[in-house]
């Protein structure tokens, strides 16, 4: 999402790695972070936003990355009081900001989905994924009041033979999916192995162009500054 989103002027992303307690953002971007959201969390008011800027990192491909952590013992440290803190200082920069969230609806997931103008759940074609799913999208409509055409579902196949297809799951759903993602083997690893992610890796291929789709849904329909997790 944020390469996809990166080729647009250059400092308009930013990619907010939020999927404790461990985070694979910079590791996948080929990134090296010195330090993280979490090692300022105790910063004086003076020193704070010279701090978060120091912890935002560029990538190539055009975006800005924030890593919450660098070890997962410091998940801790991420409240949703200290990510807010964050977002002031950093969000009147970008236009547009992702959080990758991580599995557990804590407080600062629930916080982030609160600040979001969108929201994608990736799914996988298994009876436990679509059971979470469905959970999430009326918790995301009906509890967040996030309107129902700003919560896009994405089907990502995690082998080359899914029992569940793309119909199934939208009847299972009761709505149609944004995006689906095939199961592309060891592409993706040998991809970060090279240190390059995967739309740069086939910018013409089926995963670009589904996330492509996914991005003109969005940006089609949002404000001029665009928050999704």
């Amino acid at each position: 999402m944020g390469a996809g989103l990166g080729p647009r002027p250059p400092g308009e992303v930013l990619l907010v790695d939020l999927a404790l307690p461990y985070n694979h953002i910079a590791l996948l971007a080929n990134l090296s972070p010195s330090t993280c959201l979490a090692r300022i969390a105790q910063a004086a008011d003076a020193s704070f936003s010279a701090l978060a800027w120091s912890a935002v990192l560029p990538h190539p491909a055009g975006f800005m990355v924030l890593p919450a952590t660098l070890r997962p013992e410091e998940a801790d440290l991420v409240t949703p009081d200290l990510l807010l803190r964050a977002m002031k200082v950093l969000s009147p920069q970008f236009k547009y900001i992702v959080f990758d969230l991580g599995l557990a609806l804590d407080d600062r997931v629930l916080a982030t989905l609160e600040m979001c103008d969108h929201v994608i759940l990736i799914a996988t074609p298994e009876l436990a994924s679509m059971h979470d799913t469905r959970q999430v999208i009326d918790l995301a409509t009906h509890v967040l009041k996030i309107p129902a055409g700003r919560v896009h579902t994405v089907l990502n196949h995690r082998s080359a033979d899914s029992v569940m297809s793309r119909k199934v799951v939208e009847e299972v759903l009761g709505q149609p999916l944004a995006a689906e993602f095939r199961y592309f083997g060891a592409g993706p690893e040998l991809a970060g192995l090279e240190g390059r992610l995967q739309v740069q890796s086939e910018p013409g291929g089926h995963f670009s162009r589904s996330v492509k789709a996914i991005l003109e849904q969005m940006t089609q329909s949002s404000p001029a500054k665009l928050r999704t997790a």
